[in-house]
């Protein structure tokens, strides 16, 4: 019954836009979108790898320190309407589906 038209991920911390910004001392620690696992649906991967694509190319520097979770979270910054939040916690995507 998920989403299959939106990125489904777990939640780190809580989102707070204000750190969410290059501006920001440190901003690069800040992120809402865990890492470890997501689910996209095969119809969106070419949308979504684009997005990733974009981001990386605008943001990513050898002085700033980046993970996909970062990006991610930049992502959805702009983007909120495109993710579904399933849960909580680092990996917790794979415990909640098994």
């Amino acid at each position: 019954m998920l989403p299959n038209d939106r990125f489904i991920y777990s939640s780190s911390m809580d989102y707070v836009e204000e750190k969410v910004t290059p501006t920001t001392k440190k901003h690069h620690l800040h992120h809402h979108v865990c890492g470890t696992s997501y689910i996209l649906h095969t119809n969106i991967v070419d949308e979504f790898t684009s997005m990733y694509e974009k981001y990386m190319d605008e943001l990513v520097d050898k002085h700033n320190i980046w993970t996909d979770q970062i990006l991610w979270t930049y992502i959805f910054k702009e983007n909120k309407e495109m993710f579904y939040k399933l849960c909580d916690g680092y990996g917790n995507i794979v415990q909640y589906m098994y």
